[in-house]
């Protein structure tokens, strides 16, 4: 046992033993050996022992180099591109370094590394290596490496070089057949036939002569060289599966569109006799057949070979493509449940929860989404969402559809915030790019509902950023500009969005309708009432009305360029336009209403006939009760201003009485009773504002209505009445807005039935409680009027003095210093007579006025003929006296009085003979008044009798007799000679 355990250990020793004693090019020439044989594990492992037991051999570099190689060929790629790494930094004397960067670049490529891959082959390509072989690797990897990033224009140069390269293109087939490939991709029917030019597809390896002859084909065939690529086709029909397929296909549609004889049929029978029994090839040559019918919107071809696929599902696993296909045919058709149907067995069939399926799922939520399926739609499509974040990177794009339609079916059930929640995470991972404007559109949205008005609103103007063609997208954004209020960007914006739009040509008449409709109600908001008429008529007048999508826009648009015509105070144009709406809209929404504003747009106008046929036409076109309430009312008005009363108050009648609720009745009562009043019919006017009151006690017409009853009873002299009524205000509106007006015209009541005291506490209480009253100047000269009456001069001094003050150009119109001057002397002693008229002298400017001169006379005479003057006497108003006499010139009537006035006062005083001379001086200044100029020469041959100079008096008696025969101050001067004095 112990002899056995220890034999190993001993062979061990002795193999160790013997290769230690190797050398250095032994262990490299059998590692090179076991490479080139593609024993690649054991070649790893002699190349290691080389490193390890010479480590400053000269074959080091090259062991290295072959060490990364090996690492790849034996599945460990990422050790050896660290591997390849060290010998480019460290080894950079191997014979292989040129080559470091053509095999990172192929193990680049083959980790799915593809730019990486492409950086590393262009290093390697950059010099452009002697190494034919080397160099053809490098340029078939580098091709790879662009048509692994879809990059398929890079890859064609890639592959020319490399053909170009060999004695002759055709002499590496798997390059040359994948550049006719991407050539026949392309249709470069040109580049195919040139580059085969010469070719005896015969010599070629039997494996790619087919492939070959099907792109000579594909050449052929993108020239219009039908015959030649036919004839092609049909060589390859016996072919692989593969390249069978395409031809039948091609085939196919050159039998569809009769550019062979073949019909269809025919084509598609030897297909399936060539492809009998390969159900898998047949399924997709029909899948081939079905899907090129579709993109080519040949819908019901399609759906025969997709079916035909579909029909297998019992046997074959059926690509999810059929699925898809068919339910999107289904739904074009509007058959959303048979659709649904196809989705859901597919689902049944082959389960619904690997990644792949992710984009069925995403079908079937949008087919519930349309038949109105929330639950469900919302279920698939979280399910989608949650598949689609576990695709390939490349894939992901599926992702951020199915989160932009959860989104969309969550907002429609109202989970605004989880719908705002999955389209903000979609956009803070950055997977926003695939559909970046829809998802910020339906953001601004959901936005917008959740509140955030500001956010919504640069979320939409990134949209028109992103989509700047996109004419509804313009149109919302507008649309959200206007229901923000955002009038004056609206105003600036809208011309740039119809300059965009033209530019990208998308703009139609609907558009700019819709556009220049928002315009108009924005300059109309911000009180631009002709811009906004204009921009509005506009609509009608230079697009289209017979669109469609403009059969709501052209309506309102008609009837808001009436309502700023209206606002503008254009009431004719408005009239206008408004009969334009209900005449020619007649089923609009908007009718009616216009027909109402007709109405009023005539009223306005003072044409109430054509108000009242405009107001009729109001419920015929299918008013609400609420404005067909508005209208009668309005109807009630105009017939009121034609001067129909009793129609106008039947008018007014019904509508309190058949609509008490409206928010017009109360003023159809109101209305009511003004009528009644106009006709006369005072106390049924009273008791309908009365009743207003008591009916609707809350409503803002209640206290006017309670005043106008006093109103209306003052104006009627029915001054008791008048004064409860307004005493009935003052109890129920102790606050009320006219209770100013109230005690004013309650003061005059009371006042106007003997009720001083009662007047002038109310008047008093006017003048205190209400200071910015336009009442409050009457009531303090009411209230000092009275004080005046009760001989209380103290008090109407007070009042007037303030009243002058608080308002003086009301004092100066109406004379208040001269009250206020007689309300002095008043309270000095004078009588009121004297006092007034000394006021009048002083304020009048003495004998320098008319009105003064009057005062001074009259003054005169109460203190000469009536001793009534308490202040003033002949002697103080002598001077005045005499200042009117010296007016003779200017007032020869006023002169010649004051100097008979001015003889009466000398008489008086027994100053005969001066008397006599004033006399005569008034008979000569005041010889127009003929009585007055007898008079005074018959007072002063009184005077001269008196004196005893007849001589004087018999000549005065002759100048009577002969300038005054039959007056009767001849008969009197007659009686002097008989002995009468004066």
């Amino acid at each position: 046992m112990i002899m056995r355990k220890i034999l190993p250990v001993v062979m061990l020793s002795i193999t160790v033993a013997l290769a230690a004693q190797q050398t250095d090019i032994d262990l490299f020439r059998e590692a090179e050996s076991r490479f080139l044989a593609g024993d690649f594990e054991f070649a790893l492992d002699r190349y290691r022992a080389l490193v390890a037991e010479h480590p400053v051999s000269q074959f080091i570099p090259d062991a290295q180099f072959r060490i990364g190689v090996a690492l790849y060929r034996t599945g460990r790629p990422r050790d050896a591109l660290l591997q390849l790494d060290r010998v480019g930094r460290r080894f950079r004397s191997t014979r292989y370094l040129s080559l470091v960067p053509l095999w990172q670049g192929v193990i680049h490529y083959n980790i799915g590394e593809y730019a990486t891959a492409i950086e590393r082959l262009q290093l390697f390509l950059r010099d452009e290596p002697a190494d034919r072989e080397a160099r053809t690797e490098g340029l078939l990897y580098l091709a790879l490496s662009h048509i692994a990033l879809d990059d398929p224009d890079s890859a064609v140069g890639s592959l020319e070089q490399l053909v170009w390269l060999q004695e002759r293109p055709w002499s590496r087939p798997y390059p040359f057949t994948l550049l006719l490939s991407l050539y026949a991709r392309d249709e470069r029917g040109t580049d195919i036939v040139a580059i085969t030019d010469g070719l005896d597809v015969s010599t070629l390896d039997a494996e790619w002569r087919p492939r070959v002859r099907l792109f000579q084909a594909e050449g052929y065939l993108a020239l219009d060289r039908i015959d030649d690529a036919v004839g092609l086709y049909r060589d390859v029909e016996r072919a692989s599966a593969e390249v069978a397929t395409l031809a039948f296909q091609r085939m196919f549609v050159l039998a569809e569109q009769r550019l062979i004889p073949d019909v269809p049929d025919a084509v598609l029978g030897r297909a399936e006799r060539a492809l009998a029994g390969r159900v898998d090839v047949l399924r997709e040559f029909w899948l081939r057949i079905g899907v090129r019918s579709y993109d080519e919107a040949r819908y019901e071809r399609a759906e025969i070979y997709l079916r035909r696929v579909w029909d297998l599902r019992s046997s074959e696993t059926i690509p999810q493509a059929v699925a898809l296909y068919l339910a999107r045919i289904l739904e074009s058709r509007g058959e959303i449940d048979a659709a649904r149907s196809i989705v859901d067995e597919y689902l049944r069939l082959y389960g619904d929860t690997e990644p792949g399926t992710a984009e069925l799922l995403l079908v079937l939520g949008n087919l519930d989404l349309q038949a109105g399926r929330i639950d469900p739609a919302i279920t698939s499509l979280r399910a989608a969402h949650a598949r689609a974040t576990r695709l390939p990177e490349d894939e992901r794009a599926l992702s951020t559809q199915a989160a932009y339609q959860l989104a969309f079916a969550l907002r429609r059930q109202g989970a605004t915030g989880e719908a705002l929640d999955i389209v903000e995470r979609v956009f803070a991972t950055g997977r926003a790019a695939a559909l970046q404007a829809d998802l910020t559109r339906l953001r601004s949205r959901l936005l917008r509902e959740s509140g955030r008005d500001t956010d919504a609103l640069i979320a939409m103007t990134e949209y028109v950023r992103l989509r700047p063609a996109d004419a509804a997208g313009a149109i919302e954004y507008i649309n959200l500009l206007y229901t923000l209020g955002r009038y004056d960007r609206v105003i600036d914006e809208v011309p740039e969005v119809l300059s965009e739009l033209g530019r990208q040509g998308t703009l139609n008449d609907a558009s700019r309708g819709r556009l220049s409709y928002v315009y108009g109600l924005s300059l109309l908001n911000r009180a631009r009432y002709a811009e906004a008429e204009r921009e509005l008529a506009r609509i009608t007048t230079d697009i289209s009305w017979d669109d469609a999508a403009l059969a709501e826009v052209v309506p309102a648009a008609v009837y808001y360029s009436a309502w700023a015509a209206y606002r503008a105070g254009e009431y004719a144009r408005s009239a206008v336009r408004f009969r334009e709406v209900f005449e020619r809209f007649p089923t609009h929404e908007l009718s009616p209403r216009a027909a109402y504003l007709a109405g009023w747009s005539h009223f306005r106008l003072g044409d109430f006939s054509a108000a009242q046929v405009a107001l009729g036409r109001v419920g015929p076109l299918g008013a609400t009760d609420d404005l067909q309430v508005e209208a009668r009312f309005l109807s009630g008005r105009s017939l009121a201003a034609m001067n129909q009363l009793e129609q106008a108050a039947s008018v007014f009648r019904s509508v309190y009485q058949n609509s008490p609720d409206s928010e017009f009745a109360d003023d159809a009562w109101f209305e009511y009773a003004e009528v009644r009043s106009r006709i006369g019919n005072i106390d049924r006017a009273a008791d309908a504002f009365m009743s207003l009151v008591a009916r609707y006690p809350d409503s803002p017409l209640a206290e006017p209505a309670l005043l106008r009853r006093g109103e209306i009873l003052f104006g009627a002299d029915r001054f008791g009445g008048a004064r409860d009524a307004f005493f009935e205000y003052r109890t129920r509106f102790p606050g009320g807005t006219q209770m100013d007006a109230a005690l004013y015209w309650g003061a005059r009541a009371s006042r106007a039935l003997g009720e001083d005291a009662g007047a002038l506490l109310l008047f008093e209480r006017l003048i205190a409680e209400h200071r910015q009253s336009v009442y409050r100047a009457d009531a303090m000269r009411g209230a000092a009027e009275i004080h005046e009456a009760r001989a209380e001069y103290r008090q109407a001094l007070n009042l007037l003095t303030e009243f002058q003050s608080a308002y003086p150009d009301q004092a100066r119109s109406a004379g208040i210093q001269v009250r206020i001057d007689e309300l002095v002397l008043l309270i000095r002693g004078l009588d009121q007579r004297e006092a007034r008229l000394l006021v009048t002298i002083e304020s009048e400017r003495g004998a320098a006025t008319e009105a003064g001169r009057d005062a001074i006379l009259e003054l005169a005479r109460l203190v000469i003929y009536q001793d009534v003057a308490t202040q003033t006497t002949a002697i103080t108003l002598l001077p005045r006296l005499e200042d009117v006499a010296e007016q003779h010139g200017q007032d020869p009537r006023a002169a010649s009085q004051a100097l008979f006035l001015m003889a009466e006062f000398a008489a008086q005083r027994d100053e005969f003979l001066l008397a006599a001379s004033r006399y005569l001086e008034a008979a000569t200044v005041g010889a127009g008044d003929r009585d007055l100029a007898a008079r005074s020469i018959y007072r002063a041959a009184v005077m001269y009798s008196t004196v005893g100079r007849t001589a004087e008096v018999d000549q005065l008696l002759v100048r009577l007799r002969d300038q005054f025969p039959g007056s009767e101050w001849l008969e009197e001067a007659r009686t002097l000679g008989r002995g009468d004095s004066r």
